[in-house]
């Protein structure tokens, strides 16, 4: 008896160690991965709007070497080779070293981004991240932004990415005015949770908890750890079902509410920056603190309504099966 027991034991052990590491670990890799890159691309955009723009007598003024940081509105006037391209304003001309550069492409801001209180959360769409190198053709005269530094050459100035000073590039629609606020507002993951890696997980996950159950119900005396693994290979599904349905609705309330206000805080920063405009003190730190607790608010909903929803399924399943 003391055998089957540590048994069961080391049952429930190994389902609750699958669910963790596929429900929980891997997509919270993933999250943190698409965190981090949405990040850098707002820190890079932050940066930006404090770069001065490039004009004809910088460009021309004789010296040669680093110029420091720029940031240029163009259109393509020509592809390089494989890995650079020519861009101007109609005033100057610069060369963009497009080498291991990761283009993001933008889509014009709605009417509807620009209304009071639009958080892009369901409006906008993320902007499209592609490697240079996937970038067989743009058609001449598509509109790009650039930022980073400067080169100053023989053969023209040049845009280059350094590993401090990674290279900022858009190519996006509508006008140059609305294109920092507009990136900073949909540069941002609507949920790090639902990742490249989430749909793999859960799929691995429940069908490796179902064919647990189905193992484990051949012996009679681990019917418990059997009924919990299969409760548990539902759990991604548990969110179109009531009650869990309805706390997911509220889960989704807040954090798109926490959505808004870390918007909110990146453009007082972008505001600050580009036009001078001083947001009230700590402002942005409040916004950050109470989005946080928004979050941390909305998980919490979320895992007692999944809970809810799990013990409900298995006191059915405990019924059914004997």
């Amino acid at each position: 008896m003391v055998i089957l027991q540590a048994s069961a034991f080391l049952h429930l052990f190994v389902i609750v160690l699958i669910a963790l590491c596929t429900y929980g670990i891997v997509p919270g890799i993933g999250a943190f991965f698409v965190r981090r890159k949405w990040r850098r691309f707002r820190e890079g955009l932050l940066s930006a709007a404090s770069y001065p723009v490039p004009d004809y007598r910088l460009l021309h003024s004789g010296e040669s070497g680093r110029a420091g940081c720029f940031r240029f509105y163009g259109t393509l006037r020509a592809l390089r080779g494989e890995n650079g391209a020519w861009v101007d304003n109609g005033k100057i001309s610069l060369r963009v070293g497009l080498e291991r550069v990761r283009v993001y492409m933008i889509s014009a801001p709605s009417s509807l981004s620009h209304r009071e209180g639009s958080s892009a959360f369901d409006d906008e769409m993320v902007p499209i991240e592609v490697p240079w190198r996937r970038i067989k053709t743009l058609p001449e005269g598509t509109k790009v932004f650039v930022a980073g530094e400067l080169d100053r050459r023989a053969t023209g100035a040049l845009f280059l990415s350094t590993q401090k000073v990674p290279l900022v590039v858009i190519v996006y629609d509508g006008p140059d005015e609305h294109l920092l606020s507009h990136a900073v507002k949909t540069g941002r993951e609507r949920n790090g949770y639902w990742n490249f890696l989430t749909p793999g997980a859960l799929t691995t996950g429940s069908f490796t908890l179902f064919v647990y159950f189905y193992l484990l119900l051949r012996a009679p005396l681990l019917r418990f750890p059997a009924i919990l693994a299969l409760t548990v290979s539902l759990l991604p599904l548990t969110l179109v079902l009531p009650p869990a349905v309805i706390g997911y609705s509220f889960y989704r309330s807040l954090w798109k509410r926490a959505f808004l206000l870390r918007t909110e805080r990146d453009l007082l920063t972008l505001n600050e920056i580009s036009e001078g405009k001083k947001a009230p003190p700590k402002e942005a730190e409040v916004k950050k603190r109470t989005s946080q607790r928004l979050e941390l608010l909305a998980l919490l909903i979320l895992a007692l309504s999944v809970g809810v929803e799990l013990f409900m399924i298995f006191i059915f399943f405990a019924a059914v099966i004997r």
